[in-house]
């Protein structure tokens, strides 16, 4: 809201004169707020992954504060710079954040930062049930990595993984269910 706030008054106000420096610095103040604000919520979003870990939908909210943080410099070199395309930047980051974000194998990233992270007893929490059953395939190879204190939960683990995995076979013996990460799991 903010954003299209400081992009509407650039739009809408004549840029010359003492009222456009008086608009500029009120725009500038605005991009400043919101990137403490950003900032604040990045801070407590690590708080938060650190103890409970990563996943998905908060692998997603980084990615979504990076993009407003870019978003949000090239609105101050709008508010600042006459001629800057604003539009023309904010769709080639879109679409090169959207494809990065694609190309990255966010479950194989969720699973090893969590297993690194209980590995190091960084947290005493490994919600196996959500990386086994909720991720994709691509978590299998990190999940193997990880060893608990009692012979019954690796067992269970073992288990479970072994299951994925047989599924993950099946799922890449039909054509109609293949898939590049249910291949790779299943060799």
């Amino acid at each position: 809201m903010n954003l299209a706030l400081v992009l509407a008054v650039c739009q809408f106000s004549k840029r010359e004169g003492g009222a456009w420096r008086a608009v500029q610095l009120l725009c500038s103040m605005m991009i400043a707020m919101s990137a403490v604000i950003l900032l604040s919520a990045a801070y407590r979003m690590t708080l938060y992954v650190q103890v409970y870990g990563l996943s998905f939908k908060r692998f997603l909210t980084y990615w979504g504060m990076v993009m407003l943080v870019i978003f949000l410099l090239a609105a101050a070199l709008k508010v600042w710079k006459q001629d800057f395309g604003f539009f023309k930047i904010l769709l080639t980051v879109s679409i090169v954040g959207w494809l990065a974000l694609n190309v990255c194998n966010v479950d194989r990233v969720v699973a090893e930062y969590n297993v690194v992270l209980y590995q190091r007893q960084e947290t005493a929490l490994l919600d196996m049930d959500y990386m086994v059953n909720s991720l994709s395939y691509d978590a299998l190879d990190a999940l193997e990595k990880v060893t608990f204190p009692r012979r019954a939960q690796n067992a269970k683990m073992e288990y479970a993984i072994r299951d994925r995995r047989d599924q993950a076979r099946e799922e890449a013996s039909h054509w109609q269910t293949w898939s590049l990460s249910a291949w790779l799991a299943s060799k």
